[in-house]
């Protein structure tokens, strides 16, 4: 005969019991992201049904917070009224009063705290983009010089050369000025050589005779 076994269920981790939705705020309001919440109370010996049971309620109860606030805001019409219709209380606002504010903080901080975590991690990426453009727009900078720098250098160059051009075209005119006298010397003096060759030349023909 064959005796079949039966196959022994996994059983979920039992937990503590309740659902820590206090805890939950508590740890919130302090700053503590979601994920160190979790690890937190895992340490703590809830199970992780009873911890996501705490963080979903702990998100409701934080919206449905803030849905009452906005219903008990005074509308248009209150604002209307005479100052006389409202009640000012004589006497001071006891202690226990700004305990209840301050047990309630919990729940807007907790929104507020995810929100800031989100938008501190939005400007860091903006910082670390301006930084990238402004290290590029210095390059651009660098560049934009270096081609001024070497326009100026090609322009002296030019303007060198052109200058040296000019002094040697100026030479040119003072030697063209020179030929053009030693000409003139040439053509008055070449009659007068001639004159005085013939005359040499006569006189040595004579003196054979």
């Amino acid at each position: 005969m064959l005796f079949f076994k039966k196959k022994k269920k996994v059983e979920e981790p039992i937990g503590r019991g309740y659902i820590p939705i206090e805890r939950v705020k508590e740890l919130s309001s302090k700053g503590i992201p979601d994920n160190e919440i979790v690890n937190i109370l895992k340490k703590e010996g809830f199970s992780q049904a009873e911890i996501d049971s705490a963080m979903s309620q702990a998100i409701r109860d934080v919206v449905a917070g803030k849905e009452e606030r906005r219903e008990e805001l005074p509308t248009i019409e209150d604002l209307k009224k005479p100052q006389e219709d409202f009640e000012i209380p004589e006497e001071p606002v006891p202690e226990s009063y700004y305990r209840e504010i301050s047990k309630s903080s919990p729940d807007d901080t907790y929104i507020e705290t995810l929100i800031e975590d989100r938008v501190s991690e939005i400007n860091k990426k903006i910082s670390e983009m301006n930084l990238r453009y402004k290290e590029i727009e210095a390059k651009i900078e660098a560049i934009s010089n270096l081609l001024k720098e070497i326009e100026a250098e090609k322009e002296n160059e030019k303007i060198n050369l052109e200058n040296r051009i000019s002094e040697l075209k100026e030479d040119i005119r003072r030697l063209i000025a020179k030929v053009e006298s030693l000409e003139r010397v040439f053509k008055e003096a070449l009659p007068a050589l001639i004159e005085s060759v013939k005359a040499l030349t006569d006189l040595v023909n004579k003196l054979k005779v």
